[in-house]
């Protein structure tokens, strides 16, 4: 194939097309392709194909090119990062391959705008990976996180709404709504230091702290202060309360058992503070003119 024939056949194409030879300069390009990254041909074809690739995908690119340019392979079909002239990222869906121009090996790469149906697939990550409610990650995005969790040392707490299903039969789903989001927004300022928490339940949270000097038992006061408070409700402010407990869970320590543990603890911490956390506690009482 001569540069005219290639000019003629990106040219056809709908598609953003570029070809480059193995200085990384652009030899050739057609206007979906300037249009997509916000230039004109002309100045498309003044660029380096490492000027639009994102930093973080440009050793896979170099790897790439460098496979196809030394004829190792004839096609490869990936993901990259481009950037716009104002430097927007354009999640795209590139295909490449090994095109002789001239008696000269080339890469000739074909891209499609894909940044509509990344945004699409992460909203859908997102969503099956975070509870609904409180944006925290959820159970299935926990198990995740334990699966590849790698071995240091940390303290796991576990977190426990007490009276959760008090307040919902006595003042609805919506009050008790308000509760967990109040407890969360407690949690998700936890989570700016660094500790991974998730809503593994209807009223139960989960928190991995990680450390190798940490005290459990400041973890512990650390994770019910953001437990107690109280929501505003027609009927007047409800106050909640929460249960915790904590167990060290360090390199090769089996996470069921640590998670026992750490429910044990909950549960004695539970039995020393008594009535404030009752779930039929005088505090959870409603007053005498909520809906029955």
């Amino acid at each position: 194939m001569d540069a005219h024939e290639c000019r003629l056949l990106i040219d056809a194409l709908p598609l953003g097309v570029v070809v480059h030879g193995r200085d990384g300069r652009v030899r050739d390009a057609n206007p979906a392709f300037a249009a997509m990254l916000g230039y004109t041909r002309e100045e498309a074809l003044e660029l380096s194909f490492t000027d639009v690739i994102h930093p973080d995908d440009l050793r896979a690119r170099n790897q790439d090119a460098a496979k196809l340019l030394e004829q190792k392979v004839t096609g490869l079909r990936t993901q990259r990062r481009l950037l716009t002239r104002s430097g927007e990222i354009v999640h795209a869906r590139v295909t490449k391959s090994a095109v002789v121009i001239d008696g000269e090996v080339t890469v000739m790469v074909i891209i499609e705008d894909w940044s509509e149906n990344r945004a699409h697939l992460d909203d859908l990550e997102r969503a099956a990976n975070h509870d609904a409610l409180t944006a925290l990650p959820n159970r299935r995005r926990w198990q995740a996180y334990v699966a590849g969790r790698s071995a240091t040392s940390s303290i796991l707490a576990v977190m426990d709404v007490d009276g959760l299903k008090c307040v919902n039969d006595t003042y609805g789903h919506p009050i008790g709504d308000l509760v967990l989001e109040s407890v969360a927004r407690g949690l998700t300022e936890l989570q700016k230091q660094g500790w991974f928490i998730a809503r593994v339940g209807g009223d139960e949270f989960l928190l991995d702290v990680v450390g190798a000097d940490l005290d459990p038992e400041s973890i512990a006061v650390t994770v019910q202060s953001v437990g107690i408070g109280r929501v505003e409700a027609p009927h007047g402010w409800i106050p909640y309360a929460a249960s915790v407990g904590v167990a060290r869970w360090g390199p090769g320590d089996d996470y069921e058992q640590v998670l026992a543990a750490a429910d044990a603890d909950l549960y004695l911490r539970r039995a020393r503070l008594g009535v404030l956390h009752h779930p039929e506690s005088p505090a959870m009482e409603p007053p005498k003119n909520a809906p029955r």
